[in-house]
């Protein structure tokens, strides 16, 4: 019922109801299961706020509908920055067991759980692969910046995490994605989410071999765009960028959108023409 409420519920009242939930519950730390789909299960600290979310339904619900729809049993998809398994999970239960997903996810701080979470549901007949892996334009080393307050708040842009912030740092090796495309995906992905927080410029960048190759999946994108003067670009790079490759760019409602209407962070869907 709580996950019904909160599919409908306005997006700021969604906090205030986990809040609520978190008190009068009584929550102090112990796991609890998220059943997904037969075989999927989500092992969640229901003590931690982004987690309670995920188990009461009330994080990227708008996305999520996206992915059931674009996805079919037998597809591949990709999830870039997996977390802890979240999306991972609901691309397994809309590709199914003759379907394949690719988890990548470059913080020791999540990744362990991520693939615990994926050897279970393998274990079920999936076939979710993990990679602890950032994802750039060039091959090298990133450097991680945890946040104190938020389990999903990982970025790898200098300068973008406000410091005070800051609890952790961690080196990981990064790859370009068109290069683990070619290296670990048999069937050409069907769906690619980015969710790197404000390093989704060079994510795309690294996929540039990939859109050469005719290749034209659904990405679904979250865009920061007050990341980018951490590096010197300006979001509208990001859209020329993309439409060079005939993307064009709408919210996760179906609306058009341009460089311009992005004054937040907002989940963007790109689809070549």
């Amino acid at each position: 019922m709580i996950r019904k409420i909160g599919r409908i519920w306005p997006y700021r009242g969604r906090g205030r109801i986990n809040t609520v939930l978190s008190c009068i519950l009584r929550l102090n730390g112990p796991f609890s299961a998220r059943k997904i789909a037969p075989g999927l299960v989500l092992n969640l600290n229901l003590a931690d706020g982004y987690e309670r979310a995920m188990y009461f339904g009330f994080i990227e619900v708008d996305l999520l509908s996206v992915i059931a729809r674009e996805l079919q049993p037998g597809d591949t998809a990709i999830d870039v920055s997996a977390n802890i398994g979240m999306i991972s999970a609901h691309m397994a239960g809309a590709v199914g067991i003759t379907g394949y997903v690719h988890s990548l996810e470059p913080s020791a701080r999540v990744f362990g759980r991520l693939k615990t979470f994926a050897a279970l549901a393998n274990r079920s007949g999936y076939n979710i692969r993990t990679e602890k892996q950032a994802v750039w334009d060039a091959p090298g080393t990133a450097n991680m910046t945890y946040s104190n307050n938020n389990i999903g708040w990982i970025c790898s842009v200098d300068g973008f995490m406000n410091p005070l912030s800051v609890v952790n740092e961690e080196s990981v090796p990064r790859i370009r994605l068109d290069e683990y495309i070619e290296q670990h995906v048999e069937n050409i992905p069907k769906v690619i989410k980015i969710d790197v927080e404000g390093a989704e410029y060079f994510v795309l960048q690294g996929l540039s071999q990939f859109f050469d190759e005719g290749h034209r999946p659904v990405i679904i994108c979250e865009v920061a765009p007050s990341a980018f003067q951490h590096f010197g670009k300006l979001p509208e790079d990001i859209f020329t960028y993309m439409g060079t490759y005939g993307y064009t760019a709408s919210a996760i409602n179906g609306q058009k959108v341009t460089s311009d209407d992005l004054t937040a962070t907002t989940n963007v869907v790109w689809r070549a023409s």
